[in-house]
């Protein structure tokens, strides 16, 4: 079998090529990428936790609660306390923050993805999701 030795700066080196795309699209809303990746996963996971939301967004604890804060003061979240935990709270966008969602995801959808759709077509941009999600998940992490 090959060892991967490149891969690491290989899926660095992906990402890279695209997150100036992701982030310029996300400008024109003023919104940062960390605060995209919280609003995408809370709009698919309303009323998670915070702990869950860390795992979700690969934010670590002390910058999400920074980034919570804030999308809460501009009336994009809500947080309220765990019924069954009072030590944590749950969070889920609010009304605001789902049409913002929707504005985005279509934005996204027509510059951002298109612009992935250049370099792979669907089968093979399925596939690459397939594959990334089994080493995430293989490792314990969130899948998407």
């Amino acid at each position: 079998m090959n060892k991967p030795k490149k891969l690491p700066t290989l899926l660095l080196s992906a990402r890279s090529s695209f997150l100036p795309h992701l982030r310029t699209a996300l400008q024109d809303f003023g919104l940062s990428e960390q605060q995209w990746r919280i609003i995408e996963a809370l709009q698919e996971h309303p009323g998670c936790c915070f702990h869950e939301l860390v795992k979700m967004t690969c934010i670590l604890g002390p910058s999400l609660s920074h980034l919570v804060a804030k999308l809460e003061k501009l009336s994009l979240l809500n947080r309220w306390q765990n019924e069954t935990d009072q030590r944590s709270k749950r969070l889920a966008l609010t009304e605001e923050g789902n049409k913002l969602y929707e504005l985005v995801n279509s934005e996204l959808d027509r510059s951002y993805y298109h612009h992935l759709h250049h370099c792979l077509d669907g089968p093979e941009l399925d596939q690459l999701m397939k594959l990334l999600n089994k080493i995430v998940k293989r490792q314990g992490g969130h899948t998407f």
